[in-house]
């Protein structure tokens, strides 16, 4: 069985916040476009399950802040903290099994 890495970027769930992500689930459900300010506050990740941002994860694309690492008997991320989406507060990194 192998091991993966996942690192979220958890952002504060604050009125911004939520509005943005009613007006992302509108677009949605209405089968409409999001507007240019909607797509750029949540940087191409949903704002499925709150307020997190998946930023790596097991089978998929990384995020443009996140880039291997690779070094003597050590492998794993780079986060570029300047990358990070808008009002980021945490960072989580875990491993799967």
């Amino acid at each position: 069985m192998g091991m993966s890495m996942h690192i979220t970027a958890i952002r504060e769930e604050d009125e911004q916040y939520r509005k943005m992500a009613a007006a992302y689930e509108a677009c949605q459900a209405a089968g409409v476009s999001l507007p240019k300010e909607v797509e750029d506050y949540f940087d191409d990740a949903p704002p499925s399950g709150g307020p997190a941002v998946a930023l790596q994860t097991f089978g998929k694309d990384k995020h443009r802040a996140v880039s291997e690492y690779k070094g003597d008997m050590e492998e794993g991320f780079t986060v570029d903290l300047r990358c990070l989406p808008e009002r980021t507060v945490k960072l989580r990194f875990y491993c799967v099994w």
